[in-house]
């Protein structure tokens, strides 16, 4: 069976920011679209809810660990779960979701060369592991598929009976010409969404942390999946070197957004109660235009090898397998 290599793949992005402006426009437009959520003064109850017990494992237990933007992140004691504790409301998160400037603006990031480049090359690394772990025809259902950048690029291989799903309000008209008008789903919660027939694969490309519910994603994943079928997910590491390095300028804290980030074991907490075991994990580092002030004293070869030991990759990679 085809492996991927357990090493990044790495792609030289210093001075990315000038080459790709729309990078900064958007983390500027997070700010202020977060800045409306977390005013001080007017209705916060109508914005957002307190969340006082741990997502994952219920815990009281839990310290303020960061604050960005008027959002504050705390940190389960008992699984090292990571929460934004003032999480704005489901219907603002998903108004923002179907259409905003700073969403849009994350289109145009995503769309520049350089970052089609790294995802091509991110996608041609695993894809051949879902192909050996399902089989020809096996159905894959992309979650918070967005602009549709992976589907468009699996479609080549003509192996998988794809279906999108997305809040994204654009997304029956990003696959007009791609996918089956009845393999395209526009839902408001994954949680909620009616599939007729059960999946083999289903993909998060960058989606568990905008999710409101672990529970909820999890035990729906459960319910949509064949018996021994594969859960993917990709994941921003809270405890990568960037955000040790960066503090609260670490770009994927971002409380528009980023409610939820997992650690190996606030994940396994929630595969062992829905039935998944944990096949293997990978990490990527798309090393952040950022960081490099910090770390130009050191050879990269070995900031690299350092990294990658103590597991502090920007990216985590979780593929985990329906049991029963």
């Amino acid at each position: 069976m085809y492996k991927p290599s357990h090493y990044p793949i790495l792609k030289n992005n210093r001075d990315l920011r000038k080459i790709n402006p729309a990078i900064e426009q958007h983390f500027l437009a997070s700010e202020a679209e977060t800045h409306f959520l977390f005013d001080i003064g007017g209705d916060e109850g109508a914005k957002y809810d307190l969340i006082c017990f741990c997502p994952v494992c219920s815990s009281s237990r839990n310290d303020l660990t960061i604050r960005k933007w008027g959002g504050d992140y705390y940190e389960c004691h008992d699984c090292g779960h990571v929460y934004l504790r003032n999480r704005p409301k489901r219907s603002i998160l998903n108004d923002l979701y179907k259409s905003s400037i700073a969403d849009e603006l994350n289109r145009m990031v995503q769309s520049h060369n350089f970052n089609e480049q790294y995802w091509s090359a991110i996608y041609d690394k695993y894809t051949p592991y879902l192909m050996d772990l399902t089989g020809l025809g096996a159905r894959l259902l992309d979650v918070g598929c967005g602009s549709g950048r992976f589907i468009k690029h699996i479609k080549k291989f003509n192996f998988f009976d794809i279906s999108a799903l997305d809040v994204y309000d654009s997304l029956p008209e990003v696959f007009s010409n791609i996918l089956p008008r009845d393999s395209v789903f526009l839902v408001q919660e994954f949680e909620k969404f009616k599939n007729k027939k059960l999946f083999d694969i289903l993909t998060f490309w960058g989606v568990l942390e905008h999710c409101i519910d672990p529970h909820a994603i999890f035990a729906k994943c459960q319910s949509s999946l064949q018996i021994g079928g594969i859960l993917f997910f990709l994941i921003p590491n809270y405890h990568s070197r960037a955000k040790k390095l960066l503090n609260s300028e670490t770009p994927t804290l971002n409380p528009r957004m980023h409610v939820n980030f997992f650690t190996e074991k606030s994940l396994q907490l929630l595969a062992r109660k829905y039935c998944f075991e944990v096949l293997d994990f990978y990490q990527e580092l798309p090393i952040i235009d950022l960081m490099w002030p910090h770390i130009s004293d050191e050879s990269s070869e070995d900031i690299i090898d350092s990294i990658v030991s103590q597991r502090e990759c920007y990216y985590h990679i979780y593929i985990l397998r329906k049991i029963s």
